[in-house]
């Protein structure tokens, strides 16, 4: 419990744990560091990219072949940030938690780091441990994409072809555990439309259910319900114990 609340004089008085701010600025670094990381893969990305496209036009003019130094940036981001069935059968099993820091996207990465800070915010406003909040993150990320994967394989498409990456398992992860933790937080929809949290993360749920068999999206919407699964479990199995919806519990 974050803080202890004692009556005196018809006041009320708040006695905040040292330990509940220290938890707070901890688990605020490893979100930044979180975000920090993510911003350094693009960044790779966009390097890797554009060493990649000039490669392919000295290799087909015959100035390169296609094993060039400048192709090894693209090759090495692909074999170890993306998810694939491939990758796991070959044993590359980081690339479950890896391609959660993976975006080549500029507005795909906007949005699911605006998004992971608002939903972090409410879930460390409770006080988590770092330890706690990491293991809400990668749990979520990790679930997300073997949903991603399971459901790849079962839409018997050609599944180690499929490629997955970026933090929308993870970031469904943490808003879903906010959202059960500290339902009625205010959020804004587009940026300026105040809705409870818990309203906003039932839409995304309910848009992702929607569309989860949809041949024509390019969205991981498998992923993001598996990271939301998750997030909804670590709620149930240990952070109700901060309040929420199931409320207090000893």
């Amino acid at each position: 419990m974050p803080f202890s609340k004692r009556s005196m004089l018809g006041q009320r008085f708040y006695h905040y744990d040292s330990q509940y701010f220290s938890n707070i600025r901890a688990s605020k670094a490893i979100l930044w560091t979180a975000i920090g990381a993510n911003v350094a893969v693009f960044c790779g990305w966009q390097y890797a990219r554009n060493q990649a496209r000039g490669s392919m036009a000295d290799i087909l003019s015959g100035a390169l072949s296609p094993n060039s130094s400048r192709l090894k940036p693209i090759h090495w981001l692909n074999a170890n940030f993306l998810c694939s069935w491939d990758h796991v059968h070959k044993g590359k099993y980081w690339t479950l938690l890896t391609s959660a820091f993976s975006h080549q996207n500029l507005g795909h990465l906007a949005g699911n780091m605006f998004s992971l800070y608002a939903f972090s915010s409410v879930l460390l406003s409770v006080g988590l441990s770092p330890l706690v909040f990491t293991a809400v993150l990668a749990g979520s990320a990790i679930a997300g994409n073997i949903g991603f994967l399971y459901h790849q394989s079962a839409k018997r498409q050609s599944a180690s072809q499929t490629y997955g990456l970026g933090a929308s398992g993870a970031v469904m992860g943490v808003g879903a555990a906010s959202a059960l933790l500290v339902p009625r937080a205010p959020m804004l929809l587009f940026g300026f439309v105040p809705v409870p949290l818990f309203v906003l993360l039932g839409g995304y749920v309910y848009y992702d259910s929607y569309y989860l068999d949809d041949p024509s999206s390019v969205v991981g919407h498998s992923a993001h319900l598996s990271g939301a699964v998750f997030g909804a479990a670590s709620y149930l199995f240990y952070l109700r114990r901060f309040g929420g919806v199931l409320g207090r519990f000893r």
